[in-house]
């Protein structure tokens, strides 16, 4: 980092380069001028706003381009839900982990507390409130979501959180100000959980309503007791079950948290089900899981290694409909109302499934 003593204006500049190998990530981070008053270095501000810069010498990647490191300019904590939202998620390292702010999120930082900031909107700058101690109401957000808590069962300051939004019109793919990806700790002992998709991690994670299956990274930085639980359980009741999945057994995290130890700091490659209907018990050949649930009518496929046939049979054993090169998450409609027998096949899987359509 280096600090430009103040300017023939006065100002305070500060220009970073930052590069974390974790992430792989070139963050290309400025305090810019107008944000310190003059003679003051460092920045010792009570109002204003602060610039933000859209970087595209990364522009092959989405998530790794436009970061900038910012301070809140108050003597007191500020609740960045009165910052501009237009920029937002903010990351804030509360001591132990990054936390992801979403727009909207009531988060209250430390005096002069620092967030790494992905600049998207527009204008570009930061502004902060006067009022930013006043809560305000929220507006409706328009998703649900689905918190996922980590914690460490010995320090209990160790905890990490995994955030699904379920939300029309969202996709799979990254999402500036939808999404928000997931910073590792700088402290290797704290415990991290993240969603993954598309070889992306997530601390928040927003995803289309039909959403039935995430996979989910859980790391534990050292040995001990931990435990996953839902953070927001009263919020999920549009949901019969919401399954962790931990290799061939399975846990509903809506009848409680899941306990688990480790030997030493690994990692672990798990899935979340989400279930709003009815999970249908599937006879299957392959040793991996395929999963079929039926929404509204409609059936969902899961675990899926490449694009399957459906064969549809009524209970008279007629075949009476053939789906070609379904993918996974995809909603099917299945013609013949009543009891099928669905048989799903892929180069490398064999499944047979029961469903009801009314």
């Amino acid at each position: 980092m280096f600090c430009k003593l103040p300017n023939a204006t006065g100002n305070c500049d500060i220009e970073t380069l930052l590069i974390d190998t974790q992430l792989s990530v070139v963050f290309e981070l400025d305090f810019p001028q107008s944000y310190a008053p003059a003679g003051n270095c460092p920045l010792l501000i009570t109002t204003g706003s602060v610039g933000v810069n859209k970087f595209t010498t990364n522009a092959t990647s989405v998530t790794h381009h436009s970061w900038n490191l910012l301070g809140q300019p108050f003597l007191s904590s500020f609740d960045l839900l009165h910052a501009t939202q237009a920029h937002a998620p903010y990351y804030y390292y509360n001591g132990a982990t990054y936390v992801a702010v979403m727009a909207d999120d009531s988060y209250e930082i430390r005096p002069f507390g620092a967030y790494f900031v992905q600049a998207h909107g527009a204008p570009a700058t930061m502004a902060y409130a006067n009022d930013g101690r006043k809560l305000r109401s929220v507006s409706s957000n328009g998703f649900e979501q689905i918190s996922l808590l980590l914690k460490d069962n010995t320090i209990t300051h160790y905890e990490d959180l995994a955030r699904i939004r379920l939300q029309q019109g969202r996709t799979t793919d990254f999402e500036l100000g939808f999404d928000a990806i997931k910073m590792p700790s700088e402290n290797k002992q704290a415990p991290q959980i993240a969603t993954v998709s598309k070889q992306v991690q997530y601390a928040v994670n927003s995803l289309p309503t039909t959403t039935t299956i995430v996979d989910l990274v859980v790391t534990t930085g050292k040995a001990g007791s931990y435990t996953i639980s839902l953070e927001n359980i009263d919020d999920v009741s549009n949901y019969t079950s919401i399954i962790l999945v931990v290799g061939t057994q399975e846990y509903d995290l809506l009848e409680g948290g899941y306990t688990f130890s480790t030997s030493k700091a690994q990692t672990m490659n798990w899935k979340v089900k989400l279930v709003q209907g009815v999970v249908t018990q599937v006879a299957q050949t392959a040793e991996d899981s395929i999963d079929v649930t039926t929404i509204d009518n409609k059936v969902y496929i899961n675990g899926l290694e490449s694009e399957a046939t459906v064969s549809v049979y009524n209970v008279s054993g007629q075949l009476v409909q053939t789906i070609n090169n379904v993918q996974n998450n995809q909603a099917l409609s299945i013609n013949n109302t009543g009891v099928s027998v669905l048989t799903i096949t892929t180069a490398t899987q064999q499944a047979q499934a029961k469903v009801l359509v009314e």
